[in-house]
């Protein structure tokens, strides 16, 4: 998926990226020759809406190539610390 500078193109890819994570299935995602600084962009993006995916970025001149897959394993972690927080604020006395 060839991505622009465009800032719709990066509204577009970053619900698509949301819908990748919202579904149970695996998720797997390639952009391909666009520049580093787009797929930082999608990066950084991807960081503030909280979204649970690894970005690996791979140099093919003179260009970038992108692969967003989705990452489960982070937010079961913190589902699980919270879960136990939650414990332990329960048995506290009132």
């Amino acid at each position: 998926m060839p991505l622009g500078t465009s800032p719709c193109k990066s509204a577009i890819l970053q619900e698509q990226i949301l819908a990748m994570h919202s579904s149970d299935a695996v998720g797997l995602m390639g952009i391909y020759k666009t520049l580093k600084g787009n797929l930082l962009h999608v990066e950084s993006e991807a960081e503030k809406g909280q979204i649970e995916v690894d970005i690996d970025i791979q140099k093919v001149a003179p260009k970038f190539n992108g692969t967003i897959q989705k990452n489960q394993s982070r937010y079961e972690r913190k589902r699980q610390l919270y879960d136990a927080a939650q414990g332990i604020i329960r048995k506290l006395p009132s």
